[in-house]
């Protein structure tokens, strides 16, 4: 009986030794990263979209009645400041969300004059007249008789998630699901320049779905991250909030 029991768990052990090899040699076969990178980042909330990599594409869109006052070295503008979104994005997503960028070369000048679509200060978020605007922008993407241009410049983004990201020439601040905008002027004006890379980040963010960290009451703040207090802050000294992050599929 002995001799049965030790052959029975010399074959159990066997078994397993070698069930785990070829676990081991299928892993191996196969290049996959360690079991933590497993994890796949994606829209907020939603784990059908990932955003592993996302392509932004970036436009100066202008009012029609300030076609003659466009802002000089605005593409430099934007170029500089995706790149330092890019840098922050892949730091608080410990490298497992990269964003590639590009800047259509000539301003986009929009249908109506900026009464039609400005805010009451470069900081309003979501004001109807620019969400108008860009949305009217993306609903013209799939126009036969839309800008052939903007259709080339965007090309295909296989694999990848698409963002449009405005520089809009006027005032307000707009961000969903796919789309970001901000002020020209929150980058460029004093008053508002110290936190202006925050500012686009947070606009971008909800293009990444994630929602502003305030009460509906009140508009208060509920967080100290980028979401909440901390669009009023410089982007070097902000985050995103872990709960947040998480709720993009990153396990810390």
């Amino acid at each position: 009986m002995r001799f049965i029991f030790y052959f029975v768990a010399t074959g159990v052990i066997v078994i397993f030794v070698a069930l785990l090899a070829a676990r081991l040699i299928f892993f191996q076969d196969r290049n996959l990263p360690p079991i933590l990178d497993f994890q796949r980042i994606h829209l907020y909330k939603n784990p059908t979209t990932v955003v592993e990599n996302v392509r932004v594409f970036a436009f100066y869109a202008v009012p029609s009645d300030r076609a003659e006052a466009i802002y000089p070295g605005w593409r430099d503008l934007l170029f500089e400041a995706l790149q330092r979104l890019s840098r922050f994005h892949e730091i608080q997503f410990v490298g497992k969300s990269h964003i590639q960028y590009d800047v259509f070369p000539e301003p986009i000048i929009l249908d109506d004059e900026g009464g039609a679509y400005d805010a009451a200060s470069p900081l309003d978020e979501h004001h109807v007249g620019l969400r108008r605007a860009f949305e009217e922008f993306e609903r013209e993407l799939t126009d036969p008789a839309g800008n052939d241009k903007v259709r080339k410049f965007l090309g295909t983004s296989r694999d990848q998630y698409r963002t449009l990201v405005f520089l809009y020439e006027g005032a307000g601040a707009y961000g969903k699901e796919g789309l970001a905008a901000i002020s020209r002027r929150a980058l460029t004006d004093s008053r508002y320049s110290a936190f202006g890379d925050s500012w686009l980040y947070h606009q971008f963010a909800h293009a990444l779905g994630l929602p502003d960290q305030q009460d509906s009451t009140t508009g208060l703040a509920t967080s100290d991250d980028i979401m909440g207090l901390g669009r009023h802050r410089p982007l070097d000294l902000n985050y995103i909030a872990p709960e947040l992050t998480r709720g993009m599929g990153l396990v810390e």
